[in-house]
């Protein structure tokens, strides 16, 4: 809620990108620029009081190639493949995401079958369709209770329960995780069963890691130059 602060933050962050920019392009490059969603630009609430939840305002997407741009309808998930695509490089199948840059070509959105999202104050973990949203999160994980008034719209008691709610996108008036959940069986069942298989692949892929020693980031470096070395190599024949 301090306005001169997050003034001063933010002109201080389109200054160091300026330089960014400025280098990478005068080197021949592209940028893909892109955020989480913060609360800059939504910091007081009606009664003059600090906003501490996220704004619901899309983050942007910019291409600093001319004459390149994309259309709405891209996710988090999809910036990875879509940074992958523009360079050429394969997307690994374990992405759900998809690549955005078919739009800059002037091509049809590709469609995901989920997409997937963990973490956060609750603990929560979610799964998207095209339609149906399913979300699991422990109210009691959040310690102050304005933190979890945020987010359910209304005070929520002290509990290591899990709160499942599934959403309907595609119903009219609907309020979101403000409002009951809706009942569905099978899509119930289909998102629950996607989210364990996808959550188990990322505790495997936790688990790899960790074994990695003391240098993580080096052991797979050592794993990822040889294929990027290779990769060069068949760009320059």
């Amino acid at each position: 809620g301090v306005i001169p602060a997050a003034v001063s933050a933010i002109e201080e962050v389109d200054r160091d990108l300026g330089r960014v920019v400025e280098a990478v392009t005068s080197s021949g490059g592209v940028l893909v620029i892109t955020a989480d969603h913060g609360n800059a630009e939504e910091m007081l609430n009606a009664d003059g009081s600090a906003n501490t939840a996220h704004s619901l305002n899309p983050v942007p997407v910019i291409l600093t190639e001319e004459g390149l741009s994309l259309r709405e309808g891209g996710i988090l998930a999809d910036v990875a493949p879509t940074v992958l695509d523009l360079a050429g490089l394969p997307r690994p199948a374990t992405m759900h995401g998809v690549s955005l840059a078919p739009v800059v070509r002037g091509q049809d959105l590709p469609l995901r079958r989920y997409a997937f999202a963990s973490g956060g104050l609750l603990h929560g973990r979610a799964v998207h369709d095209d339609r149906w949203c399913r979300d699991v999160s422990r109210p009691g994980e959040a310690e102050q209770p304005q933190v979890r008034e945020t987010w359910f719209g209304a005070p929520q008691p002290m509990s290591s329960s899990m709160r499942v709610h599934l959403h309907d996108r595609l119903s009219p008036g609907g309020e979101g995780h403000l409002g009951p959940g809706a009942v569905d069986a099978e899509a119930e069942a289909r998102l629950s069963a996607a989210a364990q298989l996808w959550f188990e692949r990322l505790e495997e892929a936790r688990a790899v890691l960790q074994g990695l020693g003391g240098d993580p980031q080096g052991a797979l470096r050592s794993l990822v130059d040889p294929a990027r070395a290779a990769w060069a190599a068949e760009q320059v024949r």
